[in-house]
């Protein structure tokens, strides 16, 4: 009963309060990283949703990501991985025209398809978006990424921590798109 009278007061708090739901996909337009000590760099696909609560200025949200990301090195070696993160964080939302989210990356994992061994990490994301189609409630979003992973599993189920110049650093900008939602599928005005 505590649960339904607290999603009560959410709810009448304002007319813009509300669970957000907030599809979004990008590509990433600049990065690099750092494996064993060798430089690459970075082409990259991430889609996901997020899923959290919004009020008249403020938003609050989970997000899952999976991406596809591909590293190259100047001497023309190629890694591609595949993985997932969540991120939780908040951001401020101005006259629903740009909106600033930042928040933490944790339990980031990409499996590389070379030798399938699993790296685990976590790491930081700034966005900052614009409304680009007010009827659909579209907006642009760019973001950076800064992620350390410090673990990796190989196939056979050894775990190695990295340290220095073994951790795996990724860092990029990413351009995008997201559809933030409430709980009804009605864009938020």
């Amino acid at each position: 009963m505590k649960h339904v009278i607290l999603l009560v007061i959410l709810f009448i708090h304002n007319s813009m309060a509300g669970v957000l739901l907030e599809p979004h996909t990008s590509i990433n337009i600049s990065g690099s990283a750092t494996l064993l000590g060798e430089s690459y760099s970075l082409s990259a696909f991430d889609g996901g949703i997020g899923v959290g609560y919004q009020n008249t200025w403020k938003f609050f949200k989970g997000e899952f990501v999976g991406n596809y990301r591909n590293f190259e090195s100047e001497a023309g070696k190629n890694e591609s991985f595949i993985g997932r993160q969540f991120v939780v964080g908040a951001g401020l939302n101005f006259s629903n025209a740009f909106r600033l989210f930042g928040g933490m990356i944790i339990g980031a994992q990409m499996k590389s398809n070379a030798d399938q061994s699993i790296y685990s990490g976590s790491g930081f994301k700034g966005e900052l978006s614009f409304i680009v189609y007010k009827p659909w409630n579209m907006f642009l979003f760019t973001e950076y990424k800064s992620e350390t992973y410090s673990k990796r599993k190989s196939a056979s189920g050894v775990v190695t921590k990295l340290e220095g110049d073994l951790q795996l650093k990724v860092s990029s900008f990413a351009l995008g798109v997201s559809f933030p939602f409430d709980l009804w599928g009605r864009q938020i005005r």
